[in-house]
């Protein structure tokens, strides 16, 4: 049996990666909740792909 390829990524480290971008927008914007939230989903669209 084969083994799948690992790209090093998993989903641990994928939510490690998110906490840690929020926690660098939340401390941006100073506590500022509607900003934190265009942030963050200013950046979620962004990194989302093109499937038009």
């Amino acid at each position: 049996m084969e083994a799948p390829t690992y790209l090093g990524t998993d989903i641990a480290g994928l939510m490690h990666a998110a906490r840690a971008e929020a926690r660098r927008i939340v401390e941006a914007n100073k506590g500022d909740m509607i900003s934190d939230h265009k942030a963050i989903l200013d950046r979620l669209e962004a990194a989302e792909p093109d499937h038009r």
